[in-house]
């Protein structure tokens, strides 16, 4: 009997997230805004230097960088101290946000032009259309975030799917122990809150085998069962006898041709 190392497989699942939430409201707000007010021109903004000697360049790039510092700052540390979860916890999160950003870019506005616009009249109006401009970028960062994270769970998981397409299983590969086979059905057995389950599919081996071929959770043991080799506790081997322990009182055989291929697990 040998004890395996603690050696893991890396996990071709993790991943870190190609978009996180965060920064997608970070950049898309301050980029939206700026596309806005400098390519549509949108506020009504004033062509030409300001009275602050700023030119529309400048001025847009500005209240494009404060938005994107503002929404920054909120994602990234203020939210942590409120944690909005529900969806109203949301909303109101996100519309505080918009009302902070009003607020900043009302007073950087009021800086170009000396003070001359600081009424409540003029707020009003911005924070007005302060807050439909900055409702597409959020919406677009929620989607394009919610698209990478089904993309991520998808690559995360071993997904086994019956022939028919009825029945389908996702499990975490950490929790994937082994599948056995008998005739055209297979038997996946899977860890569940710590406890062993196992589902029933119409399917064959040979059909999991391509459809996992590059996949190293699944490795041929024996003609009638795939083990996931990350999951493998101990090794039990005998002159002609070789068996996988994987806890939970559960032992694989292995054929005398994979033993060179299992034996490398010793290393």
């Amino acid at each position: 009997m040998v004890n395996l190392s603690s050696r893991q497989l890396k996990n071709p699942g993790t991943y870190l997230l190609k978009y996180k939430l965060e920064y997608l409201l970070t950049l898309s707000t301050g980029f939206f805004l700026f596309v806005v007010l400098y390519l549509y021109e949108g506020f009504n903004i004033q062509q030409g230097l300001s009275l602050s000697g700023h030119s529309l360049l400048f001025r847009a790039l500005s209240f494009g960088a404060l938005t994107s510092l503002s929404f920054y700052i909120n994602e990234m540390y203020t939210k942590k101290m409120f944690r909005p979860d529900s969806v109203l916890q949301l909303i109101a999160w996100h519309s505080w946000e918009i009302f902070k950003g009003a607020c900043l870019t009302f007073l950087l506005f009021n800086f170009f032009w000396n003070w001359t616009e600081f009424t409540w009249a003029s707020f009003s109006l911005l924070l007005g259309e302060y807050t439909i401009v900055m409702i597409f970028p959020i919406a677009v960062s929620y989607l394009a975030a919610g698209q990478a994270k089904r993309a991520t769970f998808s690559e995360s998981m071993l997904v086994f799917e019956s022939e028919n397409k009825k029945d389908r299983l996702a499990v975490h590969p950490e929790n994937f122990l082994y599948i056995t086979s008998e005739d055209n059905y297979i038997d996946i057995y899977y860890l569940l809150s710590g406890k062993v389950e196992h589902q029933l599919q119409r399917n064959t081996l040979k059909n999991i085998q391509s459809a996992f071929r590059e996949n190293p959770y699944l490795k041929k043991c024996h003609r009638s069962y795939l083990v996931n080799p990350q999951n493998i506790r101990q090794i039990h081997h005998s002159g002609k006898s070789m068996k996988l322990n994987l806890g939970h009182q559960i032992e694989i055989p292995v054929s005398g041709k994979y033993f060179s291929e299992f034996s490398t697990l010793l290393d």
